[in-house]
């Protein structure tokens, strides 16, 4: 197996190396011929296993954040329909975005209308967007056949970075 120097993206932190982390994967889809999360907690389940600090052991707590995840998927999961001049088209009902002039309040979702409506959510929501495009760039810009999708992406990008405010309400 050749040798990959594992790196956290710039949303991961962890107390654990990428590197450890990225060769236990390795190493379990070498024996099992893929790496599946379940696997992964097997792994890490021992306490002297490396990984086993990146887990929530207790149950308690486990399952408060089990179920926080749920809530986050079922409001994600939530979609609309919305007239557009091409027809009418699915979208998500809610986007998480911040409290407009209120830096102290916390993200959360707010119907996409309001998001719309307001000019400060509707830009966070754009540069959430964009950034989730570049996120996929770097994931993917190694598969060939895409390069007419990342271009698109950094035309787009290079528009809103020069006059964001040029970009009208889309629902």
């Amino acid at each position: 197996m050749e040798h990959v120097a594992y790196k956290w993206s710039d949303r991961t932190s962890s107390k654990v190396s990428a590197q450890v982390v990225g060769e236990t994967i390795e190493q379990i889809a070498a024996r099992d011929g893929a790496c599946t999360p379940y696997r992964l907690v097997d792994e890490a389940t021992p306490q002297d296993s490396p990984l086993h600090s990146l887990f929530t052991w207790n149950e308690k707590e486990a399952a408060t954040n089990w179920r926080v995840s749920e809530a986050r998927n079922l409001i994600a999961g939530l979609t609309i329909m919305v007239e557009r001049r091409e027809g009418a088209v699915r979208v998500p009902a809610f986007v998480s975005v911040g409290r407009s002039g209120d830096s102290d309040a916390p993200r959360g979702y707010r119907p996409i209308s309001v998001v719309q409506a307001n000019p400060d959510f509707r830009q966070e929501a754009i540069d959430d967007a964009l950034s989730q495009l570049k996120a996929l760039e770097r994931r993917y810009h190694v598969i060939e056949g895409l390069s007419p999708v990342w271009e698109a992406i950094d035309q787009v990008s290079d528009r809103v970075a020069k006059n964001p405010k040029h970009l009208k309400r889309a629902a």
